[in-house]
């Protein structure tokens, strides 16, 4: 599920996977589409590797390779995030959300999005490019591909 590139054509989403994102809500960054790295590397704060729960991919290894909550939560705590209440601006924090999504009675994680310092989100958006947007329900919501956010981390602002 995560950065598949399903339905995407290079440089673009499928709008029908986020019906929350639109021009208006959104401003592209300088990057390009791109497999090399995804969101979950991106809100790590890297575009050197792709972070997988897969075989073949980099991993944290003190995090479970599957896509559960837990494990991303045990992932980002491998580089000192820690769990917090919400995604509000806080002073000297840098924060990421962990989105997830139910299917078939199980949840599974789908996507990670980091704070900036003025208080917007930034998101890799699969394989597509990385953007700036002002809320996390631009990327997230009931009808995204990428679900809800369940859980926010924070750690000392590097």
């Amino acid at each position: 599920m995560i950065g598949t590139g399903q339905n995407l054509m290079s440089g673009s989403w499928n709008p029908l996977n986020f019906p929350n994102l639109n021009s208006e809500k959104y401003e592209p960054e300088m990057s390009r589409a791109t497999r090399s790295y995804n969101c979950l590397a991106f809100a790590a704060g890297t575009t050197m590797e792709r972070w997988e729960p897969t075989e073949g991919y980099f991993w944290p290894p003190t995090a479970p390779r599957d896509e559960t909550v837990d494990a991303f939560v045990k992932a980002y705590e491998w580089i000192n995030y820690k769990k917090c209440d919400d995604g509000s601006l806080e002073a000297g924090f840098e924060k990421i959300a962990i989105f997830a999504k139910r299917e078939n009675g199980e949840e599974f994680a789908t996507h990670a999005s980091r704070q900036l310092q003025d208080g917007r989100w930034t998101s890799k958006i699969g394989d597509c490019e990385d953007i700036v947007h002002p809320d996390l329900n631009v990327v997230g919501g009931t009808n995204s591909l990428y679900g809800n956010v369940v859980q926010f981390m924070k750690r000392d602002r590097l």
